[in-house]
């Protein structure tokens, strides 16, 4: 998995590319954590790379949307594979976070 983070105005956008699993899930959550020490409470999640996801991927994913949501400030994804996006319909999940078709509606999505 390569995670590629940027700031956009004051929103942290990290592109995840490849496969978020148990083995490489803590790296993602060490970006998220370190992202959240900085100050950087709005966070977007660029999946268009993303491959596949396990339950360890979205734990990580739900602990994202509670840690910035308890931080004051915004957290979506955005750019779903098909197979990507079965899992969070199936999960459920998919009804509880944001998650939109590209950038500008997922940064649409964070001031509602």
């Amino acid at each position: 998995m390569d995670i590629k983070s940027e700031m956009i105005d004051d929103v942290m956008l990290m592109r995840i590319e490849g496969r978020l699993d148990a083995s490489t899930s803590p790296d993602l959550e060490a970006k998220v954590k370190d992202a959240l020490a900085d100050g950087h409470s709005t966070i977007l999640f660029d999946m268009e790379k993303l491959s596949y996801i396990s339950s360890a991927g979205l734990r990580v994913v739900l602990i994202t949307g509670k840690q910035t949501k308890a931080a004051k400030g915004g957290f979506a994804i955005f750019a779903l594979q098909p197979t990507v996006k079965e899992v969070f319909d199936i999960s459920g999940f998919a009804t509880i976070l944001k998650i939109r078709d590209d950038l500008a509606t997922a940064r649409e999505a964070l001031s509602s």
